[in-house]
């Protein structure tokens, strides 16, 4: 049993629809879908070496959420590995849960992409001043101390691993933090200031929620800020950052919404996978952050950007394993 997991912005490169180059037959529809939806060429900026383009969070993205769709359609249509109809579950890594519902079939790409667009807009619009982001390393053993510390001080952002936790907010507070967490041991190992200028997943965020919420009620069929009634959870299910848990397809949309301002539960997102009886996971998309980040976890990881050919064998041998139930050199 596998699960799909999707990339949030943690990587963007110029030129990112470029590999795919040789699929453009299959990425038409997709391309021409987003471009309505933005009313815009943005697909032919994704083939350009244009990184200031990228540099924009209201364009990287959807340019994150497009290429990985696309490496989706390029399996299913080119390969004939259709991941998404046999995974057990689906899930995205903040950005990324836009692009699982798509896949999952609660959004089309054109929607998604718009409603990501206006995200990025939103929290570009904010021009917060004073805020970072840094990805701490931790001692394992000491994750709940962290976690505690971390949300007490309201800058609890993402909780990657046992070993990786990433801290949002206001530079004095989380230095103030990462400071007080080493006072009496040792907890954290390292830390790495991430090159962004956007807080991702801390409380200031919230107030992007409210017009995300309008527009996905203006273009989402049947979306309610609270689900009107229970539904059966669809295959693949989604499982949300929120809560790391099984979420419901009336439920889903704004759930991943509610997460814009709360800590991305990634640990317990993989608790809730295994639990499922997941022993693979098959990480779409361009680059290998996620994949990184999942390589901490007990189960075998596949990465799917397409760039090589070893790749491709071990997803084939995944997708046999699935389906046909057959493990490779067993025949």
């Amino acid at each position: 049993m596998f699960a799909i997991t999707c990339p949030g912005q943690g990587f963007i490169r110029a030129s990112l629809m470029s590999p795919y180059a040789q699929y453009g037959r299959i990425l038409s529809p997709i391309c021409a879908a987003v471009d309505e939806s933005l009313q815009a060429s943005f697909s032919q900026q994704l083939n350009d070496n244009n990184e200031q383009f990228l540099r924009k969070t209201s364009n990287a993205q959807p340019a994150m959420l497009m290429a990985t769709v696309a490496v989706a359609e390029i399996l299913r249509s080119h390969y004939g590995l259709d991941f998404v109809s046999r995974a057990t579950a689906i899930c995205g890594h903040s950005l990324g849960e836009y692009t699982a519902m798509v896949l999952n079939g609660t959004l089309d790409v054109g929607t998604a992409a718009r409603l990501v667009r206006r995200r990025g807009e939103l929290m570009e619009n904010l021009r917060l001043q004073d805020y970072t982001m840094v990805a701490a390393l931790i001692r394992p053993e000491f994750l709940d101390l962290v976690v505690e510390t971390c949300t007490a001080a309201r800058v609890l952002a993402n909780v990657n691993s046992h070993k990786q936790v990433v801290l949002s907010g206001p530079e004095s507070t989380v230095s103030n933090v990462l400071v007080r967490l080493n006072a009496q041991r040792r907890v954290v190992v390292r830390t790495v200031k991430l090159p962004v200028e956007i807080p991702f997943h801390h409380e200031v965020l919230g107030q992007i929620e409210t017009p995300l919420r309008e527009l996905a009620a203006e273009l989402v069929d049947g979306f309610a800020p609270a689900a009107a009634r229970p539904a059966p959870v669809p295959a693949p299910a989604v499982v949300c950052n929120l809560t790391g848990a099984v979420t419901l397809p009336t439920e889903v949309v704004n759930t991943v919404i509610s997460a814009n301002s709360r800590p991305v539960q990634w640990v317990k997102t993989m608790d809730t996978l295994a639990l499922l009886g997941v022993k693979t996971l098959v990480n779409f998309g361009p680059g290998q952050v996620l994949q990184g980040i999942n390589q901490s976890f007990p189960f075998k990881n596949v990465s799917a950007d397409l760039l090589n050919a070893a790749e491709m064998d071990q997803l084939a041998a995944v997708y046999e394993t699935a389906v046909v139930g057959i493990s490779p050199g067993t025949k």
